[in-house]
C-alpha cells in the first residue's frame, strides 16, 4: 500500500530507448507476419495486444525500481533489463495464447478443439532437410498431428511465401532475404 501511495502522489512518464522501440517492432512485426500466414485471421488481435502488454509491463517495472532507489523523478528511461524481462515474459504469453487460439470453436462447434501446433509451416520447415520431397513435407507434417490435405495446402502456402522453392520433383528452403539453402539432395 505504501508504494501506491507513495508513486500515486508521482506519477512517472516512461520512455523508451530507441533500440527498444527497434527490438519491440521487429519482434511484433516479424510476429504478425506469422499469424498472417496462418489460416485464422482473427489472431491478429492477440499479437498486437502483446505488443501493447510488453510496453505497460516494462514502463511498470521501470516505476517500481524508482520507489526502490528513493529517485522520484517525474521521468524516466525503461531500462534494459526491464524491457527484457516484459519481452521474456511477453514471448511465453503470447506462445502460450497462439496455441490456446488453436483450440478456440468455430461458429459450427460449440465446444473447443483439441490443442494442435499454431505456426503449422514453420514447425515443419524446422524438421524437413534444405532440400526435400512432397512425401518429406507430408511425413513431417504428419509427426505433428497434421493431416495430409492440410499439408498439401501448406506446401503450396510455402512456396508462395517464398519459404521454399520448387525444382521438378524437389522442395529447396529459401532463407530470409531470398537465399537458397547450400544442400544438394542425393
Amino acid at each position: 500500500m505504501k508504494i501506491h501511495l507513495t508513486l500515486d502522489k508521482s506519477p512517472t512518464h516512461v520512455n523508451f530507448t530507441t533500440e527498444q522501440w527497434a527490438s519491440h517492432d521487429a519482434f511484433f512485426r516479424e510476429k504478425l507476419k506469422e499469424v498472417r500466414e496462418q489460416e485464422n485471421d482473427n489472431i491478429d488481435a492477440i499479437v498486437k495486444r502483446a505488443g501493447v502488454m510488453v510496453c505497460r509491463m516494462a514502463a511498470l517495472f521501470t516505476t517500481l525500481r524508482k520507489y526502490d532507489e528513493y529517485l522520484l523523478l517525474p521521468e524516466r528511461i525503461c531500462e534494459d533489463r526491464d524491457f527484457n524481462n516484459a519481452m521474456s515474459i511477453m514471448t511465453a504469453l503470447l506462445e502460450h495464447s497462439l496455441l490456446l487460439s488453436s483450440s478456440f470453436p468455430d461458429a459450427s462447434r460449440k465446444k473447443a478443439k483439441p490443442l494442435t501446433p499454431f505456426n503449422k509451416i514453420s514447425n515443419i520447415m524446422k524438421i524437413v532437410p534444405a532440400t526435400f520431397s512432397h512425401k518429406d513435407f507430408i511425413v513431417a507434417g504428419a509427426s505433428l498431428g497434421i493431416h495430409r490435405s492440410t499439408c498439401k495446402r501448406l506446401i503450396k502456402k510455402a512456396i508462395n511465401l517464398e519459404y521454399v522453392e520448387k525444382q521438378e520433383v524437389w522442395y529447396i528452403k529459401i532463407e530470409k532475404g531470398g537465399k537458397k539453402r547450400n544442400a544438394k539432395r542425393e
